[in-house]
């Protein structure tokens, strides 16, 4: 009896395992996700009304600076200046 050596596995062979393996996690999540239907109720939590009324100052605040943004703005292009922080003219024009 001649003893081979071990054979090294190839790189064929390896993909088609790994492919394999891959198909078989993607077969189990479809069929997870098509025949299994999720158990759904309503939900309800507490919000602490101290932390609501930051929230709510928070968004109020940002939007009444983006709304005074927008305005000065819209006056300096109707006056043809630049606000600080706005747009720039792009390289090549001309400043209108």
């Amino acid at each position: 009896m001649d003893p081979s050596p071990p054979r090294m596995p190839t790189l064929t062979s390896f993909l088609l395992r790994a492919g394999l393996v891959g198909g078989l996690v993607f077969a189990a999540m479809l069929a997870l996700a098509t025949l299994v239907s999720p158990f759904t109720r309503p939900m309800q939590a507490p919000v602490d009304p101290a932390v609501l009324s930051r929230a709510l100052d928070a968004a109020r605040a940002e939007v009444a600076r983006e709304k005074a943004e927008a305005e000065a703005a819209s006056r300096a292009e109707a006056a043809g200046t630049t606000v600080p922080g706005g747009p720039s003219t792009p390289a090549g024009e001309p400043a209108p």
